[in-house]
């Protein structure tokens, strides 16, 4: 049977099942007029219902099956942007806090974060990522990860059915977090995910209120310069259209051009218009301990977030851990200079595979993807042949990437590939297996491809390189 035939009896029912599909088709939110909605709830209720992700599904069947020792035709995750690489070096570094050691921990704060927390990020970023310039402690406020801080911002700055600029590629979530409670709309500018003011100037309209830009950019791992920064912050203040600078990655820079924080652009000096958005989620591979901030010194702000920040705020307990082991200096340069070093050596694994391969890439400079092209694979130029693609990938190659139309990609076929959420043997596993996959397909093509051709992916990519899993070890 050709696998092109049963790619195309099987898509709509495989990606239904998975939430394949576009994150963008909000059908079916709004209806029902007056009519009691399932499970009595609300349109707005209704609306939360869609995926945080288009491909959350597949991801958590890799939770469910995933590749090791005793499993090796498992599944193996590279769509989702966390770093797993150090987190023996945390767990070690943290079982040593003690963040109980006073009774203050048991009562309310201010919502906006502890004191002792506020400190030591803006003591981090001010050492680490800022030059020339500091961030006062009263600028920043503690949200529940970058997400809940990103979703505060889209609430307070702007109004429902507004419109946020944002260069795309992007994040995928990034529509969830704008748009499921705040009720914005994204609108792309396809602009290779660095947008300059031309862009800007030719999407904007009345509704614009928000410019969200990355840096270093996820999913390309693209550096802004200092120029484009300025440019692009000079363009808000004059339209008063307040830019929100995502930095979450800002301490995972390991090639390319040195980063520059906004912060440093602006001298220090943000204004009522420039907003910074940072996590302890990728830098210091800790997106399940909740702990993001917000920079920011447009006061009318702050005392919003000091009222809607109860509804999201960070477990005292968390806080003080963590300011704990971010007081500690010489940890956190031990630290970042090593993440540094594993994040450099998973992205040349990757880009090394593309290349042997011959596809398409951009070269990242920091960050912890790769955005590249498989478009000359697909089984046709669409959207649909890139589902097929997406399909062909997990069901036969074991393997689920972040498939590019979930990421407001221009053309079908680009897929962002993560390298820090396994141990790099199994990364290496990961891409052989991607190898196996696009080496078949090009040597049958899609209507002569059988299933029985993939029928070897999973045990080649294990044992091509005869090397064993690091759990071995």
């Amino acid at each position: 049977m050709s696998i092109y035939f049963y790619i195309s009896i099987s898509t709509y029912l495989l990606l239904k099942q998975r939430n394949f599909e576009s994150q963008f088709d909000r059908s079916g939110q709004d209806d029902g007029g007056g009519e009691e909605q399932e499970g009595g709830m609300s349109k707005r209720g209704k609306a939360s219902q869609s995926p945080i992700l288009p491909y959350i599904s597949s991801f958590l069947a890799c939770l469910e099956n995933p590749y090791g020792p005793e499993n090796q035709s498992g599944l193996i995750s590279l769509c989702v942007a966390e770093n797993k690489l150090l987190h023996s070096m945390l767990v070690e570094r943290l079982s040593k806090t003690n963040p109980y050691k006073t009774p203050n921990i048991f009562s309310y704060n201010s919502m906006t974060g502890l004191p002792r927390l506020t400190s030591s990020i803006s003591s981090l970023y001010s050492r680490k990522v800022l030059r020339g310039t500091t961030v006062e402690k009263s600028d920043c406020m503690i949200t529940c990860g970058a997400a809940g801080g990103l979703e505060h911002l889209a609430f307070l700055l702007a109004e429902e059915n507004d419109t946020v600029l944002i260069p795309s590629p992007y994040y995928a979530a990034f529509s969830n977090d704008l748009g499921v409670r705040a009720k914005l709309n994204l609108k792309g500018i396809d602009c290779g995910g660095i947008i300059g003011v031309d862009g800007l100037e030719e999407s904007y309209d009345y509704r614009v209120k928000i410019v969200l830009i990355t840096n270093p950019h996820n999913p390309t791992g693209r550096i802004y310069s200092v120029e484009e920064l300025k440019e692009i912050v000079e363009w808000c203040r004059r339209m008063k259209v307040h830019l929100i600078v995502d930095e979450i990655y800002c301490m995972s820079v390991f090639k390319g051009r040195n980063f520059t924080s906004v912060i440093d652009v602006c001298d220090g000096s943000l204004g009522d218009y420039v907003h910074v958005i940072w996590a302890m989620s990728k830098d210091f591979g800790s997106s399940g301990s909740r702990i993001g901030c917000i920079f920011s010194a447009n006061s009318s702000l702050k005392k919003s977030l000091s009222n809607v920040g109860v509804f999201t705020s960070v477990p005292n307990c968390v806080q003080e851990a963590y300011a704990e082991i971010l007081e500690d200096e010489k940890w956190v340069d031990e630290y970042l200079d090593e993440s540094v070093n594993q994040l450099k050596e998973g992205c040349e694994i990757v880009e090394g595979y593309l290349r042997k391969l011959g596809l398409e890439y951009v070269e990242a400079e920091g960050g912890m993807f790769v955005w590249a092209n498989f478009g000359c694979l697909l089984p046709e130029d669409s959207w649909e042949g890139e589902e097929a693609f997406t399909v062909l990938m997990f069901e036969e190659g074991g393997v689920v990437l972040t498939p590019g139309q979930s990421q407001g990609a221009s053309s079908p076929g680009w897929y962002r590939i993560c390298y820090a959420w396994n141990p790099i043997p199994v990364l290496e596993v990961a891409m052989e297996r991607l190898s196996y996959v696009v080496e078949v397909v090009r040597e049958r093509g899609w209507v002569d491809l059988d299933v029985e051709d993939m029928d070897e992916v999973t045990v080649g990519g294990v044992r091509r390189r005869g090397s064993s899993w690091i759990g071995d070890s």
